[in-house]
């Protein structure tokens, strides 16, 4: 565990070479990097962390920085200049340090990632409305569900038609962070670092996939 801007962010370190950070989905946490765990650190230095509210990282009330708290553990670990790999929010997250932070980053690799700023589509809109409606019946296996449906299974395919064990595991990581937002309660307020990223990705000079 390390405190990281007044938060206790759960993180693994292994391997020796060029430093490499993972950054997780807003649906998983730090054990959907699990198959990459196993290659990685045979050539890299590479840490995966659960986010504030994931995983094995509590949250606790009050304002909150998503890329302020990757900062400090950059910083805390010496790891900078490194690679970051987000994924989905976790790729936003690492967009944001690249331009307020642009010596803490080496390269980044974004699979799925977007940034603040456009419309979302009726199908993400209606989702977020189950998962709210389900919050306020305080059935969080319905709001597991369709975060499932939204993110795995996606608007073209059943259920039936995704991995079973894929589906598990995801639904035990969302799960998990549906269960630490309830703990944070109603005092927990998430900021941004950068707030018109969109306008400022021209500033991102470094190699990017």
């Amino acid at each position: 565990m390390t405190a990281t801007q007044q938060a206790e962010l759960y993180r693994e370190v292994a391997g020796e070479g060029p430093p490499v950070v993972l950054v997780h989905a807003g649906i998983c946490d730090s054990r959907m990097w699990d198959p990459q765990w196993e290659t990685f650190p045979r050539a890299r230095r590479v840490v995966r962390y659960d986010l504030r509210g994931f995983g094995r990282s509590p949250l606790r009330p009050g304002r909150y920085s998503p890329p302020a708290d990757l900062i400090a553990l950059l910083d805390e670990l010496a790891l900078g200049p490194a690679t970051l790999v987000g994924v989905s929010m976790g790729g936003g997250i690492s967009l944001q340090v690249a331009v307020a932070r642009p010596e803490l980053v080496s390269a980044l690799v974004l699979v799925g990632s977007g940034v603040r700023g456009h419309d979302w589509s009726d199908y993400v809109t209606r989702a977020w409305a189950e998962e709210e409606a389900a919050f306020e019946r305080g059935d969080l296996d319905a709001a597991v569900e369709v975060n499932l449906r939204t993110w795995v299974d996606g608007p073209h395919r059943s259920p039936d038609e995704v991995d079973p064990e894929i589906r598990r595991k995801v639904g035990e990581m969302q799960r998990r962070a549906l269960e630490l937002y309830v703990e944070g309660g109603a005092d927990v307020q998430e900021e941004a670092l950068v707030l018109d990223i969109g306008d400022r990705l021209g500033e991102i000079s470094v190699p990017t996939l």
